[in-house]
């Protein structure tokens, strides 16, 4: 075997090694997201938009951003609106039930009242 037939070989198992993580990865983030979502919707469950690799994380920084200047009054231990905003915002507008991605994989959130 020759030193052309060995790099040959070599080449072509780093092809099919890449190849593999590619597929992989695409199913990771890609296609697992979104049969995840189809299958939520499809029970009626709603939910921010997955964002690649990132989820929901730019959204909820942002919202953390914006609830830096909130007071709250003396008397309120409502502190909900402080800590996590983004559950706030997503109860108003998907229900006391959605999905949320706090990365690649998916958190159901339901809020019970007691």
């Amino acid at each position: 075997m020759g030193l052309p037939m060995i790099w040959m070989v070599a080449t072509s198992m780093t092809a099919a090694l890449a190849s593999s993580w590619v597929v992989s990865a695409l199913s990771r983030f890609v296609w697992r997201p979104r049969a995840i979502i189809r299958a939520f919707r499809a029970q009626g469950v709603g939910g921010p938009d997955y964002r690649f690799l990132v989820g929901n994380i730019r959204e909820i920084k942002r919202l953390l951003v914006e609830s830096v200047g909130l007071v709250l009054d003396v008397g309120c231990h409502d502190y909900g609106a402080l800590v996590q905003p983004h559950f706030r915002k997503w109860m108003a507008l998907y229900g006391r039930t959605f999905v949320s991605w706090p990365g690649e994989r998916p958190e159901l959130f339901k809020h019970r009242v007691s």
